[in-house]
């Protein structure tokens, strides 16, 4: 069974690599609780089958989909160009959030 998750946050850093700005990201569980996935875990997690991950930007959800770079995969909305620029838009993950 596929888990389908809305991202709501992110933890990112300053690079210019597509691939290297996220670190994590997550959101709410249905109880109401943070969860949060290393950007590798959620890449993972897509290709696996487990997980189905999307944004919501304006009021629209858009999926998120892997990407590959030179230096490796990450994850974008596949209304992205090269640049997951819809994920970094997002709120920086609460301090509480690993």
């Amino acid at each position: 069974m596929t888990i389908t998750a809305q991202i709501s946050f992110v933890r990112k850093r300053r690079h210019t690599d597509p691939g290297q700005r996220i670190v994590a990201v997550g959101g709410l569980n249905p109880a109401g609780d943070d969860w949060s996935l290393e950007q590798r875990d959620a890449v993972n997690a897509i290709e696996l089958g487990h997980c189905e991950f999307f944004v919501i930007h304006g009021e629209q959800p858009l999926k998120v989909v892997v990407a590959e770079a030179e230096t490796g995969k990450y994850l974008k909305t596949e209304a992205d160009a090269s640049q997951p620029e819809r994920l970094l838009q997002l709120p920086e993950a609460p301090a509480h959030v690993d």
